[in-house]
């Protein structure tokens, strides 16, 4: 043990790693001491790193990429270095050299949250047992990757399910392209003033569709993120607290996960952008469920039987709800919703089973992997007289990073309203 720890001296010295008094003893896969009321994965607190880099110090979102657990082996201790001082412990990891520290208090207190919302994991009897042969996409739907819309590796608008609102079929071609491929586009939307052209989006909407819906964000967002002006140190710099009112990039996700009913309907229109990058990231969440029914069957299984928490925290606000990412029909077992955002996951530590939070921890994986491989990653660049809508209970929405000054609006509305129109349609 000296060997080691005198080893260990002359390796953190070059990392400017300090060495702490307590060495830690735990096993391959979690750290177990007296200071803690029960045992904890290393998967789970590197999911869970508090650092800047991972934690986002404004909005209190997940910065960290999940899909890299995957570098985490069973049979490998994945750190280098573990300690405890000033009632912290201080890791360092062994595939990236990255330094994590968890206060004691902290992960004691998610311990005992954790055990309260992990009383009944264990007597989930399965909703649904799908076969990888089992069809359940419903006959209006196509599914879709970037491939469907590119010619020559870009983009053919032309294939776009863009609707000019002058056409006088314009509210029966869009509902069919919600239910057909999850978003729509509208054109010809009025540019003369920054005014007129929200007012006109307003109209339309409530003329087409229906009311908006009021949340802690608004009803209706009229938001102009200046980069020059994000203080990462200041949280009023910001106009709430997340990620969706900075200038960095964004993976797809569904909004309000956090949400007893999310949103159905998003609207998206960017008046004005005086910089570069800004690209909209659209995901169909039903052509990565249809591969996981196929090709990861188990997976897919837990994510449409398991429910997962998600959270909203700021200085006023704090809003969880325990869901289940895929929802199927409970008649035609056909896929009805999804709803995930990595950033707004909250990790409940799943003490009572090792197994248990082994699949959730490969659900995760998994499913991160396909959202974020390239062929599902649709990037379009939208212009002013444009209005994206996205059924936010299937196809994700993101952005790349920007700079500059850019001005958007937008709005939700239920799903209510949304079948409301379609009804009207047929």
């Amino acid at each position: 043990m000296l060997l080691m720890k005198n080893n260990l001296k002359i390796l953190f010295s070059s990392l400017n790693v300090n060495l702490f008094s307590t060495y830690l003893y735990s096993s391959n896969t979690h750290m177990d001491i007296d200071e803690l009321k029960g045992k904890i994965s290393y998967k789970w607190l590197r999911d869970n790193c508090r650092c800047s880099e991972c934690l986002h110090p404004l909005t209190l979102q997940r910065q960290f990429n999940s899909i890299e657990l995957s570098n985490i082996k069973e049979n490998e201790l994945p750190v280098i270095y573990q300690e405890i001082k000033n009632d912290k412990v201080s890791i360092v990891w062994k595939n990236c050299n990255h330094k994590s520290e968890y206060p004691i208090s902290f992960l004691n207190d998610t311990i005992t949250q954790s055990n309260n919302l992990n009383k009944y994991h264990d007597q989930i009897d399965p909703l649904f047992n799908i076969s990888p042969n089992d069809n359940i996409i419903d006959e209006k739907v196509s599914l879709w990757d970037k491939n469907v819309f590119l010619d020559d590796g870009k983009v053919n608008y032309d294939k776009l399910p863009m609707i000019s609102i002058k056409s006088n079929t314009c509210a029966k071609k869009y509902v069919d392209a919600l239910d057909r491929y999850g978003f729509a586009i509208l054109t010809g939307f009025n540019c003369n003033s920054p005014d007129d052209s929200i007012e006109e989006t307003k109209n339309w909407i409530k003329d087409n569709v229906g009311p908006f819906r009021n949340t802690f964000y608004g009803n209706f967002w009229d938001l102009t993120v200046k980069s020059e002006a994000i203080d990462l140190s200041n949280k009023d710099s910001v106009e709430h607290q997340d990620t969706a009112y900075l200038n960095t990039h964004l993976n797809g996700h569904t909004d309000g996960t956090y949400f007893v009913d999310p949103p159905a309907l998003q609207y998206f229109r960017f008046l004005e952008h005086n910089g570069t990058g800004g690209e909209t990231i659209l995901v169909d969440s039903f052509n990565i469920a249809d591969d996981l029914k196929t090709n990861h069957n188990q997976i897919f299984n837990y994510l449409i039987n398991n429910p997962f928490l998600f959270h909203y925290t700021s200085d006023d606000k704090h809003l969880r709800i325990e869901e289940l990412v895929y929802k199927l029909h409970p008649i035609s077992k056909k896929l009805s919703s999804f709803r995930y955002n990595n950033d707004d996951r909250f990790s409940n530590i799943i003490t009572e089973s090792p197994q248990l939070e082994a699949q959730y921890y490969q659900a995760i994986e998994t499913l991160m992997s396909k959202l974020l491989d390239e062929t599902n990653i649709l990037k379009i660049k939208l212009e002013p007289d444009q209005l994206l809508t996205t059924f936010n209970w299937r196809v994700c929405h993101g952005r790349t990073s920007f700079t500059g000054n850019r001005r958007m609006i937008g709005c939700y509305v239920n799903y209510d309203e949304f079948n409301s129109c379609r009804l009207k349609q047929t």
